[in-house]
């Protein structure tokens, strides 16, 4: 199921100074390439840990519904299920609340379509549920860990910025921080 990021995040996941601070740069001179590289470091910490660190739009894609109508959503934590719609013979049609619920609680989140929903068209990407995900809307909603495990990433890439391979992975410290994080599928 393809997963569409709408939205750009408001903020970086970890203010720029405290970045510039851990990485004991003293002056503004690299503030581009310290953005650069905590949006990076972010990026990875999000998909090893399938999270949203700042409040965002995303939209996932799906071809069918479910016989038991259960969707997971490849995100946490969830803030809202925005729309859910599905494509079918005469068009899109947007589900009413009613016609779906949602657990934004469980890991994974998961949204189950009522039965009587319009039977998706049958072709590829026929359903569309946008959603809200995020800790919130800047650094300071962001668990200290996370901010931690950004931070740790950042400064591998920023030591490796000459393009070493190692400059690939989250080192195992950073790793270690977002266990607790991750969702492990069985």
């Amino acid at each position: 199921m393809p997963l569409e990021r709408l939205t750009a995040p408001a903020a970086p996941p970890v203010a720029l100074a405290r970045a510039r601070q851990y990485l004991r740069i003293d002056d503004a001179t690299d503030d581009t390439l310290v953005s650069d590289i905590v949006s990076a470091a972010a990026h990875h910490v999000e998909q090893y840990a399938s999270l949203a660190l700042i409040t965002t739009q995303w939209r996932l894609w799906a071809d069918c519904v479910p016989g038991n109508g259960l969707i997971r959503l490849p995100l946490h934590p969830i803030a809202s299920i925005d729309e859910v719609a599905i494509r079918s013979d005469s068009g899109w049609q947007i589900l009413p609340a009613d016609g779906w619920e949602a657990d934004l609680a469980s890991r994974p989140p998961r949204l189950r379509i009522a039965q009587g929903h319009p039977r998706p068209d049958g072709g590829l990407n026929a359903v569309r549920i946008t959603f809200t995900a995020g800790f919130g809307t800047d650094d300071a909603s962001v668990p200290e860990e996370l901010q931690m495990a950004v931070l740790l990433s950042a400064a591998h890439l920023y030591e490796f910025r000459e393009g070493n391979a190692a400059a690939t992975a989250l080192p195992e410290e950073a790793r270690a921080l977002l266990a607790p994080w991750r969702l492990i599928a069985l």
